[in-house]
């Protein structure tokens, strides 16, 4: 059995794995992570404005406040547009999202190199359960704080 806390591999891999995304996008005119999920979501499906930094700040955990931030420099950047519909992608951006998509995947095959189909298959059951009960930790936080400020 491995002695090691679960929290002394995810977070060092996170950062490796931030890191590589950072450094695999440069050259790109997606600046950062952050900025990589913001024209993800817009990808997806169009929000209203509102609606769309509250949905990528409980994404990433962040603030409204820093996503719209970052969705700004995206519209500044030509990257995103705002409409009534909401932020949507740019020909500028959807061919942005595109090449990033393609430099990621690349990176991404070479990490998966040698890593066995059914430690796939695990390690995605296994994180996804360790997301979900940070979310569930992170709710029940959030709610002792409310809780705490009203008293």
């Amino acid at each position: 059995m491995n002695d090691r806390p679960l929290p002394t591999v995810i977070g060092p891999t996170e950062n490796a794995l931030r890191r590589l995304l950072h450094k695999t996008l440069i050259g790109s005119p997606i600046g950062n992570y952050a900025q990589w999920v913001v024209m993800n979501c817009a990808d997806r499906e169009p929000l209203d404005a509102s609606e769309f930094t509250v949905r990528v700040a409980e994404e990433l955990k962040d603030s409204p406040q820093s996503i719209n931030r970052e969705v700004q420099q995206l519209v500044s950047g030509g990257l995103l547009q705002a409409s009534a519909a909401g932020y949507t992608l740019t020909q500028f951006g959807r061919n942005a999202l595109r090449e990033g998509r393609k430099l990621v995947r690349s990176a991404t095959a070479r990490l998966m190199d040698g890593v066995a189909e059914l430690d796939v298959e695990a390690t995605v059951r296994t994180l996804d359960r360790v997301r979900a009960n940070a979310e569930r930790e992170l709710a029940r936080q959030d709610q002792a704080s409310i809780l705490d400020r009203d008293a």
